[in-house]
């Protein structure tokens, strides 16, 4: 692994199923890319991603509230509504477990460690950001947390 998520395995893998670690999990992504530095053919089955965000949550898209509106004198009548959603969607993603906070200093140097825990706290944690900085940072997190209530 690198610091910008680049995960390197070993190859050839064995048969059957590789699966990252809670450590190496990022969070908030939602794709995965595969890359192949070899001249000859690989053979790739049932690859698939999961989503760690928002753990306490089966379903995201059952939302407590919801939010619809039109504006017809704006070039776009339903951005209000887009932009609702938006910032609920960035809410999900930036929610991780408790125990899914980045180790600080990172004991990889070429990489990352996301199974450290956030705090004397239970439940879900709401972090600065879903990908690369995944620790609760009070300032910039007064705005996300007062969306939370609404």
């Amino acid at each position: 692994m690198d610091s910008d998520g680049v995960q390197s395995l070993p190859t050839p893998l064995s048969t059957g199923r590789f699966m990252q670690t809670v450590g190496q999990q990022r969070g908030g992504f939602r794709f995965l890319t595969i890359v192949s530095h070899s001249d000859g053919p690989i053979g790739i089955a049932g690859v698939g991603v999961e989503n760690t965000f928002m753990p306490h949550w089966d379903d995201l898209r059952a939302y407590t509230g919801y939010f619809f509106t039109k504006d017809p004198n704006f070039h776009d009548p339903d951005f209000l509504t887009k932009l609702w959603y938006a910032g609920a969607y960035t809410i999900q993603t930036n929610t991780i477990d408790a125990h899914q906070a980045r180790q600080q200093p990172c004991p990889s140097p070429n990489g990352w460690a996301n199974n450290a825990s956030s705090g004397p706290i239970e439940g879900p944690v709401l972090v600065d950001g879903a990908k690369r900085d995944r620790n609760v940072w009070p300032g910039s997190s007064i705005p996300p947390y007062s969306k939370t209530n609404v």
